[in-house]
C-alpha cells in the first residue's frame, strides 16, 4: 500500500510541476540546459517513468486476477 502512495504522490508531483509541453522544454540545441531545462528534462522523464509504471501495474493486476480465478481463490 505504501508504494501505491508513493506512485499517486510522484503522479500528482508531474502533473501539477510542468506546464510547459514536451516539445517547448526539450529544446536539444548546442548551448547547455539551465536550471529550468534540467528541471523540466526531469519531469519529462518522470513522467514517462509513471507511465511505464502504471501500465506494469495494471498488467500485472490483470495477470494476478487471472491467475487467482484459475485457482479458484476469490478474494
Amino acid at each position: 500500500m505504501l508504494s501505491y502512495l508513493t506512485l499517486k504522490a510522484i503522479k500528482t508531483a508531474v502533473e501539477v510541476g510542468m506546464v510547459r509541453s514536451a516539445a517547448e522544454t526539450l529544446s536539444l540545441g548546442p548551448e547547455p540546459l539551465g536550471e529550468a531545462g534540467q528541471e523540466a528534462l526531469f519531469h519529462f522523464h518522470l513522467r514517462g517513468l509513471f507511465s511505464v509504471l502504471a501500465h506494469l501495474t495494471e498488467k500485472s493486476q490483470s495477470l494476478t486476477d487471472k491467475y487467482m480465478e484459475l485457482i479458484g481463490v476469490a478474494y
